[in-house]
């Protein structure tokens, strides 16, 4: 099994989001195919059906929903590498030791 790419993890995360993939799209500036692409790769990689496919409709499976879980935790995850990046790079983080001696 293969380790699915931010790529296909992204393009996933936006077809649940959107509910369509030609949306999905549009939020990522790919290409419907592109994007249909991008899911059946992540299938293959996770070696798991995620949508059922009926007349050109997706709908998640309960498989789906739960990996969606996971993959708003990465999310959350990138978002918060970023603010601390910032924070670095902003000098807002760091640690502060103080030494004080008591005097009589």
């Amino acid at each position: 099994m293969a380790a699915p790419t931010y790529r296909q993890i992204e393009a996933f995360k936006a077809v649940i989001d959107t509910g369509r993939v030609t949306d999905a799209g549009h939020r990522l500036s790919l290409s419907q195919p592109a994007v249909s692409k991008l899911l059946a790769s992540l299938e293959t990689a996770l070696d798991m059906q995620l949508f059922s496919r009926d007349k050109k409709r997706l709908t998640p499976t309960a498989e789906a929903l739960a990996l969606r879980r996971e993959i708003d935790k990465i999310f959350a995850g990138v978002q918060e590498l970023t603010r601390f990046a910032g924070d670095l790079r902003n000098i807002r983080t760091g640690e502060l030791t103080i030494v004080s001696v008591m005097t009589f």
